[in-house]
């Protein structure tokens, strides 16, 4: 892939016309930098832009080859950068040993626990925060066995579903599961019909990190936490074949790449 190791570096400079930063590719994210009171326009999107001028959007499973940003600045002139964006190939899981209700829920009850839980998944993800934790150097949440990829296709017990739309990492039940990075708890949801005990954690712009499947809930919706502060313990609940954590991104509800956003794989545009 065509990543640079430049990770973040326009935020320590000085505030130019449009910076853009972030993982070019499929699945990837902007990070974006202008000057306050600028409108910025990504393809045919109106991002929001902070007081400080930065914004940040995201680069879905199937994004296309490029994407122009457009920035028009408090004094009328328009900068623009157009963005190459990397193609990805996506491997197929198959799963097996899965529950029939988690396959294929029929029972009332179930379907309405998840209507409820996509109701709060949903509201969690939609406050806007101008706070800016997403510029951190993130960490690993938990060290293990990566045992599923973002984007790949799957099946579970050989009825096709949704794609994977995070890492999964392999450990024992009751290891522990830390902040990768400063932000504040959105959701902390007890016992969510395909999640399990689930946490999503805003960094800033709407750009949240998941942590899904966990045995143990340590934080609340609200609490303030920062970078290695302990979230919860990996589990098996929801919808989960064994022990593991579940860790998704998301800017909005876009699902993106969070093994993006370790060192090494982020680039400058010039």
């Amino acid at each position: 892939m065509r990543f640079l190791i430049a990770i973040f570096l326009l935020f320590s400079l000085p505030v130019q016309a449009l910076e853009v930063t972030g993982a070019f590719t499929q699945g990837g994210f902007l990070f974006g930098q202008t000057e306050p009171g600028a409108k910025v326009k990504v393809g045919k999107l109106n991002v929001p832009v902070a007081k400080d001028g930065q914004f940040v959007v995201g680069l879905g499973r199937h994004a296309e080859a490029e994407v122009k940003v457009v920035a028009t600045l408090l004094s009328g002139k328009t900068k623009e950068q157009v963005v190459l964006i990397e193609p990805r190939t996506y491997k197929t899981q198959h799963i097996k040993g899965v529950k029939k209700k988690h396959v294929t829920p029929m029972d009332p009850k179930d379907l309405a626990q998840i209507k409820s839980d996509k109701e709060q998944i949903l509201l969690a993800r939609a406050k806007f925060a101008a706070f800016d934790s997403f510029k951190q150097q993130f960490a690993l949440p938990v060290s293990g066995t990566i045992t599923g990829v973002y984007g790949s296709r799957r099946t579970y017990n050989g009825k096709e579903r949704n794609w994977h739309k995070g890492l999964d990492i392999a450990n024992k039940t009751g290891t522990p599961v830390y902040a990768p990075a400063d932000g504040e708890v959105r959701l902390a949801l007890d016992n969510s019909f395909f999640n399990g005990n689930l946490i999503i954690l805003d960094h800033g712009h709407q750009f949240i990190t998941i942590y899904a499947h966990l045995d143990s809930m340590d934080v609340a919706a609200k609490q303030q936490v920062k970078q290695g502060d302990l979230l919860g313990k990996v589990g098996t609940t929801g919808r989960s074949t064994g022990p593991h954590l579940h860790w998704g991104l998301y800017w909005r509800n876009m699902a993106l790449d969070p093994s993006l956003l370790l060192k090494g794989n982020n680039e400058t545009h010039p």
